[in-house]
């Protein structure tokens, strides 16, 4: 029987922190509807089940942290195997850092204060929900600018205890206690 070769394989990450990732087999000499075992890191195991489209087996949903040495998979109907070394990892999308949290006291008696978040890794024009203290509730939202989110209209009296932002597409959070 013709043996199906794997030529190349793309590790789809999810888009959401703690999301599933998709990871896609392109194959040779593979037949539409068959059926393949595939083994991560060839150790006996069948982690998923897949059937052919397209010269394709799209594996999904995938496990955010799941890392791959090598796949095998395994034809049911011949069981004639191929193999490949091209490894790879699902991850979570790239988290921010606030690396520096700091207040711009009001000009004038009773005014309202201005409140900079600075950020590493983080895209213009990406937006986040900013929770003050850590409780679940969104304070306010705001908006990445070079690196650094802010809040203007904030009363002086306002605690952050345990600042938290979470980027509002990819739901990645991340925390600040300064």
């Amino acid at each position: 029987p013709v043996t199906a070769q794997i030529n190349s394989i793309e590790y789809n990450n999810p888009f959401a922190c703690g999301g599933l990732g998709i990871i896609i087999l392109h194959l040779s000499g593979a037949v539409h509807g068959n059926v393949y075992n595939i083994d991560f890191n060839s150790n006996g195991t069948t982690d998923f089940t897949g059937t052919v489209t397209n010269d394709s087996i799209i594996i999904a949903p995938v496990p955010n942290a799941t890392s791959i040495t090598n796949i095998t998979i395994t034809n049911t109907l011949t069981n004639c195997s191929a193999f490949s070394n091209q490894g790879g990892t699902i991850t979570d999308p790239t988290n921010v850092q606030i690396t520096n949290v700091g207040y711009v006291s009001p000009d004038t008696c009773g005014g309202l204060a201005t409140l900079r978040i600075a950020l590493t890794g983080a895209t213009n024009g990406s937006n986040y929900n900013i929770d003050f203290e850590n409780d679940g509730i969104t304070n306010t939202s705001g908006t990445v600018l070079n690196d650094t989110i802010v809040l203007t209209g904030i009363s002086p009296a306002t605690v952050l205890t345990n600042l938290v932002i979470t980027n509002t597409i990819s739901n990645c959070r991340s925390s600040s206690t300064q």
